[in-house]
């Protein structure tokens, strides 16, 4: 029996408002949701639109037969403080639930399934230069988190 290709149609992305935030600038706070890529405090928000914006590359390359809903519910959000980001080589720790839905019935068709990413941060002097040029942080996380998840939807 030949596996089943899928169409994404929609991407649905959940940040509980229970995940603890930290805004310490420590090396590594103890929080569900560590982000300092974009201004404001509504890391929540934020972090929603970061991950809806990295999924929807995921629509974009979705070519299979079958339409489909996944739904992420995020569970862990942990990137680098300032004081890491610009002493230290760290990673991006990123945790999430998905769930694969038929796009016409709603029927449950994979999931829910715990997906695991960690992306290795550039160093100090890296991170320093790219923001020269005008790559930031948000832009970094784009750039490999949507193809990541791309890979995982598709």
């Amino acid at each position: 029996m030949r596996p089943q290709s899928y169409r994404l149609t929609d991407v649905r992305v959940n940040v509980p408002q229970n995940l603890v935030v930290s805004e310490a600038n420590s090396i590594k706070p103890r929080a569900d949701i560590v982000w300092r890529g974009d201004i404001g405090l509504d890391r929540h928000a934020q972090i929603k639109q970061l991950v809806e914006e990295a999924a929807a590359r995921g629509v974009e390359t979705s070519e299979g037969e079958l339409p489909v809903i996944a739904e992420i519910e995020l569970q862990k959000f942990h990137g680098l403080t300032q004081y890491t980001r610009y002493r230290f080589n760290g990673d991006y720790d990123i945790h999430f639930s998905l769930t694969l839905r038929d796009a016409l019935s709603g029927e449950v068709l994979e999931g829910p399934r715990q997906v695991e990413f960690s992306i290795d941060s550039p160093g100090p002097r890296a991170v320093t230069a790219a923001e020269a040029r005008g790559y930031t942080e948000r832009m970094f996380v784009l750039d490999n988190l949507g193809p990541l998840i791309a890979a995982e939807l598709n």
